[in-house]
């Protein structure tokens, strides 16, 4: 068990004679991979990461390591949300992900929502390493967190940050910092009386200003509750924010730019997660 880690996954997925493989998958502690889950219609290796206590105790620290080898392709998600419970000790519960893209590999990172509990306090920090032609799709998100008496954000504190560097150059830097002890949760700039916040990061040579803006054209098409908003990077790429008061409904603006990315851009099928959106607050 590596020292001061309650929970270690390393996988690395290969390209072999066209077809990726997981070269390596490795896990101890409280976390677990998955097997290979088939998917209908395509080939895509597909994985789930799963936490075996069902959710993140005070002070626990988690590391995740991913590798995707030139031309390989993996899509990987959680099998649930991060529960993160209480910390009444105000001893801080961490996960730190770090990921590589090779040359002209595809990684596909959809994670569901973290759902912090009543004075719990969570640091998450993702730092990705990828190359100029790689795809990088990221998908993740933050619910009001969970209490006895069912009254939203009474965690005690919460960050998540976000760094991508391009061929070692920074090319996006996200750091979200919530304390609603500090912070009046439904003012403007907050949550402004939604319950979910997720966001979708999408890096790629073919993420063109153009295509950006035909997701953005069929994001308006469809009727919806939720307040979102697309932001080009300087890089060909852009994150997508959804806040709204239904998780599912979230999702689904996610995974309608998601798929038409992937079937208009990346030439693969329509992807369903076949998850169940029961969990989510809603």
């Amino acid at each position: 068990m590596r020292q001061d880690t309650d929970g270690l996954i390393e996988m690395a997925f290969s390209n072999r004679n066209g077809r990726t493989i997981a070269s390596r998958i490795y896990h101890e502690g409280n976390s677990r991979v998955s097997s290979n889950i088939p998917l209908a219609a395509e080939k895509t290796p597909y994985y789930f990461f799963i936490s075996t206590g069902g959710g993140f105790i005070e002070g626990e620290k988690y590391e995740l390591d991913v590798n995707i080898a030139e031309e390989a392709h993996a899509i990987v998600t959680t099998q649930a949300p991060t529960y993160v419970y209480k910390c009444d000790n105000n001893i801080q519960t961490t996960q730190k992900t770090q990921l590589v893209l090779e040359e002209n590999s595809t990684f596909e990172y959809l994670t569901d929502e973290v759902i912090p509990y009543k004075n719990s306090i969570y640091k998450q920090e993702t730092i990705i390493h990828m190359k100029e032609n790689a795809n990088l799709i990221l998908m993740d998100g933050v619910t009001a967190g969970w209490s006895a008496d069912e009254q939203p954000f009474q965690y005690a504190k919460l960050q998540m940050k976000t760094t991508i560097f391009m061929d070692e150059e920074l090319i996006y830097n996200d750091h979200l910092i919530s304390e609603p002890s500090k912070n009046e949760m439904s003012a403007l700039g907050y949550f402004e009386e939604n319950l979910n916040y997720n966001t979708l990061i999408i890096i790629s040579p073919q993420c063109t200003k153009e295509v950006i803006e035909t997701i953005r054209k069929k994001l308006d098409m469809i009727e919806t509750t939720v307040n979102y908003g697309i932001s080009n990077l300087e890089k060909p790429g852009f994150v997508l924010r959804v806040l709204g008061k239904s998780g599912e409904e979230n999702r689904h603006i996610l995974m309608q730019a998601l798929n038409h990315f992937r079937i208009e851009q990346l030439n693969y099928p329509e992807l369903i997660l076949s998850k169940n959106d029961s969990y989510v607050h809603s």
